[in-house]
């Protein structure tokens, strides 16, 4: 293959250098992506793990129209049996009042009170033959309601995910 590429850019005219350049970011590219998976649909159609979330915000999260939502999963091989995996959470915090008066005049058509969202990315590791998930790093953006701490005690657990294989079988 390379050797069809390097004939190709003598085709074109480019130097080597601009060509060799051009084969390995292309080589890098097509080897990340490949091994790059999303499996969000498939963890919330074989996991809880999104009603967990939602739950997780009716109790912490603010407002009467709070959302807790799993927005993206991924996996990534690292090594023979061992996978990263990256998740992300949203708790959207928001308060919307539909009657209001204020200072004796009604205000029609209700007024957002607050509505901020907290993003919840976690990264782990997952070891293939034995299912277990290890929480390495959770970093929190945007909290304004002080989750940071209940969420950081998740680092370090380890976690038994059912049937892990079916997230990984293909990569």
């Amino acid at each position: 293959m390379k050797q069809n590429l390097f004939d190709l850019c003598r085709t074109l005219g480019l130097r080597m250098f601009w060509c060799a350049f051009l084969i390995s970011l292309f080589l890098t590219t097509t080897t990340v992506t490949s091994w790059a998976k999303d499996i969000t649909q498939q963890v919330v159609s074989q996991t809880d793990l999104d009603e967990e979330i939602a739950q997780a915000c009716l109790d912490y999260c603010q407002g009467n129209r709070r959302h807790g939502l799993l927005t993206r999963v991924s996996v990534n091989r690292s090594g023979t049996q061992i996978f990263k995996l990256r998740g992300e959470a949203k708790f959207r915090n928001y308060h919307f009042q539909e009657s209001l008066e204020l200072f004796g005049q009604r205000i029609d058509g209700g007024l957002t009170l607050f509505d901020y969202t907290i993003v919840v990315i976690v990264e782990g590791e997952l070891d293939e033959n034995t299912c277990k998930f290890r929480v390495d790093n959770v970093n929190i953006e945007n909290d304004q309601i002080g989750l940071s701490s209940l969420a950081r005690s998740e680092e370090g657990k380890v976690y038994t995910i059912d049937n892990c294989k079916s997230f990984t079988g293909d990569l």
